[in-house]
């Protein structure tokens, strides 16, 4: 998979998470995360985490990460 469509998983998992895509969220090296070979769900989760989205709504993520979609 390329970067465009790696990045476009990414914002579409984001959404579906959090509501708003990863253009919205603070700035976060989506490329760097590429290139270590992390899967999408896996950067998102990173990214969430660094931004302080996983320690302020856990409730809201644990069930994206139970069902293997985010890390």
């Amino acid at each position: 998979m390329g970067y465009i469509q790696w990045l476009a998983e990414a914002d579409k998992l984001c959404v579906k998470t959090v509501g708003i895509g990863v253009t919205d969220i603070e700035d976060y090296s989506w490329r760097s995360a590429y290139d270590d070979g992390q899967k999408p769900g896996e950067a998102l989760y990173y990214c969430l985490e660094d931004n302080g989205y996983v320690a302020r709504y856990p409730e809201l993520l644990s069930q994206f990460v139970e069902q293997s979609e985010i890390v």
